[in-house]
């Protein structure tokens, strides 16, 4: 009786713990583990190894993952996510103090510099294959200036962008990239708290959301999503009463639909999303599914807000819509 007791309690601990471990992202559940290297308020080092895989080819086991590195400080804002042998998926370097940013597309490097008073307010330069190495290291010692320019190709850049990317969008990367944002966002890790993780949460946010819209997956997302919510407080996997946030932390619940609050409480009605006649306007997410690691919660935030409009007046391909570059949920964002 003693070790049939014994059993009965190792597996209501296991059942226990693994409540506490329910996936706090979209497509999360048991697709690999991450190992955070680095996480301060500047700096997030963490690798992501995908469930291995066999290759016929080559009849060999291969583990698939990514490594990211992401900085950010009064200098300069950068995003990289490289293959495990290497090879660069995306990476960003941004150097706010010159307005100029430097994004690298599976090997097609390209530089915006932002013009404030002038128009257009972006000018786009796809940058020729033999200048690749030298333009890294210029922008690694944050040295840009616009004498470099003249060594870049401006004919067709946001062509040659854009199509760089729709290459990237239908391939099997951001599942890999946003498989990784979710294993670190399991480690109760969010933009928000965790200034170094936004950029990469807002970026891969973005292109998660084109994929899906590209690809038609909507329906399969919003399934995703479903299954989630059934958890109702992704925060902290405890079942919550619906006046839970007015009357014991002076806030409020958006919304029972679990489509639009997910169990976040709100500062007020004004910091809860309208629903879907409105997509969700100013909720960091794909229409009205929240993607409450970017934030920390599934309200409306003033950088959502103007991230939305960015997106509505230039087209969800545009720079400034699938990079935002010196996002912050709690300052308006503009393109």
């Amino acid at each position: 009786m003693r070790a049939i007791s014994l059993l009965a309690f190792a597996l209501l601990v296991s059942v226990v713990h693994s409540k506490r471990e329910l996936p706090m992202f979209p497509g999360a559940r048991n697709t690999g583990r991450v190992t955070i290297q680095t996480l301060d308020s500047t700096k997030l080092q963490a690798t992501f190894y995908q469930k291995a895989r066999f290759n016929f080819a080559s009849a060999e086991t291969v583990e698939e993952g990514v490594h990211i590195e992401t900085e950010v400080n009064e200098d300069i804002e950068r995003v990289k996510i490289q293959k495990l042998n290497g090879e660069v998926l995306v990476a960003y370097h941004h150097l706010p103090n010159q307005k100029a940013t430097l994004l690298n597309i599976m090997g097609q490097r390209f530089v915006s510099i932002q013009n404030e008073h002038e128009h257009p307010k972006r000018l786009e330069y796809r940058v020729p294959e033999v200048f690749s190495q030298g333009i890294d290291r210029i922008f690694s010692q944050g040295k840009f200036d616009s004498k470099y320019i003249p060594l870049f190709d401006s004919h067709g850049a946001n062509a040659s962008r854009v199509a760089a990317f729709q290459e990237m969008l239908v391939g099997q990367e951001i599942p890999l990239m946003r498989a990784a944002v979710a294993a670190i966002g399991n480690r109760g890790i969010n933009g928000r708290d965790n200034p170094p993780a936004l950029p990469l949460m807002a970026m891969i946010m973005r292109f998660s959301s084109l994929r899906e819209a590209q690809l038609g997956k909507e329906q399969w997302f919003s399934g995703i999503l479903k299954t989630i919510n059934k958890y109702v407080n992704p925060y902290s996997y405890v079942a919550i009463d619906p006046d839970d946030c007015k009357l014991k932390t002076g806030e409020m619940r958006c919304s029972t639909n679990p489509a639009v609050s997910n169990g976040a409480c709100c500062k007020s009605q004004d910091s809860c999303p309208t629903g879907k006649n409105d997509y969700c306007n100013g909720m960091c997410g794909y229409s009205c599914h929240c993607w409450y690691l970017v934030c920390g919660d599934c309200c409306v935030h003033q950088g959502c807000l103007g991230h939305d409009e960015c997106c509505r007046k230039n087209g969800m391909t545009a720079w400034g819509c699938a990079f935002p570059t010196r996002f912050s949920c709690d300052e308006p964002y503009t393109c």
